[in-house]
């Protein structure tokens, strides 16, 4: 099986990249992006695959990352954009399809890359649901546009799969047959990160540490960790990550929270760097305001920090209440900071701890691609 994904985001800012070299292990993924906009295009078709595979042999397994585009001039209009993905992408799979006998997949992540799945040379088209896309709209006029590219990806896919049961009961008005699965996390790597030495900027900081890893933006719920960072000024709060579409809230907050004494912003970091900075926290937050564009959230950073086996309190999003006792749910201030000092008493305990990595464990990279790739089978 050839599995075909259109990337979103470059891939080395992907979060899913451990999954994608999960399918690879037993399967051909192609990870596929554009260039750089331009206002003049430069020829299309299959571009980079052709290079990776200079030999003419597709081989039955690996990992390819390759990039098209589109022959379309005066890219950088919506309309056109989504035209040369289609159009560069139906000359990639032309290319693709007399070398190989493999089935192939072709995979959207999210609505308004493509003006169609139609008439793409694809045996299935799947669409994956991984958020609340018209919640996170930044205005009317685009929550419409999406809401539109969302219902004809759903309509046109022959698979559908979302990563929160939220999600899956947004979409089942259109899609009945949804498929529920979860995200995930390279289990063997965070987990390996327990009892090592932290990351050198974590490591800075003085204990207790609270820390907090993640995209930050409006959906944090600036609020309550201000007010958390000023009733405890004994706590030291620690946020790993970078300011991505921020919103109107998000810059104001952050200043607000660098000149308190007890608040430490380390920025983004390595992907690598990741299992070091959450060994190095005593407690993991998940802090995310509860409405909407949030409520179907299903976050990464919830199985990272249990794969390190790190204590987890997070706002009541529906994903972190089916973790029953190993993720501390708070929903005021108060209850928030009360469920912070439990887990600095009783966080290490070696059966939690056991229990938290237990779990993360079934959630590994490994079993999701497994699942899904009998799906598509």
């Amino acid at each position: 099986m050839i599995l075909v994904h259109l990337g979103h985001v470059p891939l080395d800012q992907h979060h899913h990249r451990g999954l994608f070299e999960a399918y690879a292990r037993d399967h051909l993924f192609v990870y596929v992006e554009k260039p750089p906009r331009r206002w003049l295009a430069r020829g299309g078709g299959a571009g980079s695959l052709s290079e990776a595979f200079a030999s003419g042999v597709v081989p039955e397994r690996g990992f390819v990352h390759a990039s098209i585009r589109g022959p379309l001039p005066l890219e950088r209009f919506g309309a056109v954009t989504e035209w040369n993905w289609w159009l560069g992408l139906r000359a990639l799979l032309r290319w693709l399809r007399p070398r190989t006998t493999a089935p192939v997949v072709l995979s959207l992540q999210t609505p308004c890359l493509l003006p169609t799945f139609r008439g793409l040379g694809a045996d299935l088209r799947v669409y994956q649901v991984i958020d609340d896309y018209v919640g996170l709209a930044p205005d009317p006029f685009m929550a419409h546009r999406v809401a539109r590219s969302h219902a004809r990806s759903l309509r046109e896919a022959d698979v559908v799969w979302a990563i929160s049961e939220t999600l899956a009961d947004a979409v089942r008005p259109l899609r009945a047959d949804v498929r529920l699965t979860t995200t995930g996390v390279d289990h063997a790597r965070f987990a390996a990160a327990r009892g090592g030495p932290p990351n050198p900027e974590v490591g800075r900081v003085g204990s207790p540490r609270i820390g907090l890893v993640g995209v930050l933006n409006d959906r944090v719920d600036w609020n309550l960790l201000e007010a958390i960072a000023r009733r405890r000024a004994d706590w030291h709060l620690v946020l790993v990550g970078p300011v991505r579409h921020a919103g109107p809230e998000t810059g104001p907050a952050l200043d607000r929270l660098l000149r308190l004494g007890n608040v430490v912003r380390i920025g983004e970091v390595e992907e690598d760097q990741l299992p070091a900075c959450i060994a190095g926290f005593d407690v993991c937050l998940v802090a995310y305001r509860t409405g909407p564009g949030t409520l179907g959230i299903n976050p990464l950073k919830l199985y990272q920090y249990l794969a390190v086996g790190k204590p987890v309190v997070a706002t009541p999003l529906p994903v972190a209440m089916e973790f029953g006792d190993l993720v501390r749910v708070a929903r005021t201030v108060d209850q928030f900071e009360a469920a912070i000092a439990a887990s600095l008493l009783d966080g290490e305990a070696a059966a939690m701890v056991a229990a938290r990595q237990r779990r993360a464990h079934a959630c590994d990279w490994g079993a999701i691609a497994t699942d899904r790739a009998a799906i598509l089978a």
